[in-house]
C-alpha cells in the first residue's frame, strides 16, 4: 500500500504487541516494526527510520522515558507517543515534559487507534 506511515512500537507485553500488530494490519495504513525492549528498538533504529514511535511506559531493562532519551541522543527526532494506562494528570504532564508528542491511553479503542496515531503526526 502506498503512503503507509512507518511506525515503531515497543512493548514488553506479548499480548499488547500481538493486539497492536493486528490492529495496525487491519487499518492498512502503517508499515510497523514491533519489538519487545528498548535495546531491541535501538538496534532496529540503526536500519529503520520511523515517522512515529510508540513506547510503552513501564518496561524492564529500559522504560519508555529512558528509551525516549536514548533515541533523542541518537539524533532521532520522529514524534514519540507513550502508550499508558496511567491517567494521573501529573504523570501525563511528566511524559509530555520529557518530550513526548502525546499519549495513547490503555485500553485504547481499536476503532480509533489509527486515527489517534495519525493525529500525532499533525
Amino acid at each position: 500500500m502506498v503512503n503507509q506511515i512507518t511506525l515503531l512500537y515497543v512493548d514488553d507485553d506479548d499480548d499488547m504487541r500481538r493486539l497492536m500488530e493486528a490492529l495496525l494490519e487491519m487499518d492498512g495504513g502503517f508499515d510497523a516494526k514491533i519489538c519487545e525492549s528498548g535495546p531491541q528498538a535501538l538496534d532496529l533504529l540503526d536500519e529503520f527510520e520511523p515517522q512515529i514511535m510508540l513506547f510503552d511506559v513501564m518496561m524492564p531493562e529500559m522504560d519508555g522515558p529512558e528509551l525516549l532519551n536514548a533515541v533523542r541522543k541518537r539524533g532521532k527526532h520522529a514524534p514519540v507517543a507513550f502508550i499508558t494506562a496511567q491517567s494521573d494528570h501529573e504523570e501525563l504532564q511528566r511524559l509530555m515534559d520529557l518530550g513526548a508528542t502525546g499519549t495513547i491511553m490503555k485500553p485504547f479503542n481499536p476503532e480509533n487507534l489509527g486515527t489517534e496515531i495519525r493525529a500525532l503526526l499533525i
